[in-house]
């Protein structure tokens, strides 16, 4: 049997600081391939941390991050998800605020994101479940809405899911 030819040429081998420019370009599986994305998922979880103290969550509403967040659910990569779930969720723990989220078109794509959970991580599915919850929480239009958008039977099916694989 004849033996596969010896490439001519060899492997250069990179230097630390370009092997980790080259990781950090490459990119990741299962995540769109857009240089904006690790911008995009460090803005995302900043947004999410200042969304938690009750002043700043204020000024993230009044700076114009919640449209901008339901846009990064409808089409960012899965950790900029999960991170726009989880700072939509701590604004919509404020009861005036509730309001803006809906507005802005939240419910649809959170639930597309319990629709999907094959395809993003348990945890962006864990946020998107949290946030559906605060912002239906107390308030009986909400929860219509969300019920109308479909979240219910999707929510039955990850609990059964869950079950299954023996988690609570």
């Amino acid at each position: 049997a004849a033996q596969p030819a010896a490439r001519a040429t060899r492997r250069r081998r990179h230097t630390r600081g370009e092997a980790t420019s080259m990781m950090h370009a490459a990119p990741r599986k299962n995540e769109r391939t857009n240089e904006q994305t690790p911008r995009l998922l460090r803005t995302t979880q900043a947004i999410k941390h200042l969304a938690k103290d009750r002043d700043s969550k204020i000024a993230v509403v009044r700076a114009g991050a919640v449209p901008k967040l339901v846009g990064v659910l409808a089409s960012g990569a899965d950790g900029a998800r999960r991170h726009a779930a989880a700072a939509l969720f701590h604004v919509a723990n404020n009861v005036d605020l509730k309001a803006g989220i809906v507005r802005a078109g939240a419910i649809a794509p959170l639930v597309r994101l319990l629709e999907s959970s094959t395809v993003v991580s348990d945890a962006t599915t864990e946020q998107a479940i949290d946030a559906l919850w605060a912002i239906a929480h107390g308030n009986d239009d909400h929860k219509l809405r969300v019920a109308q958008a479909g979240a219910i039977p999707r929510l039955v099916a990850i609990w059964a899911t869950s079950k299954a694989r023996g988690r609570r």
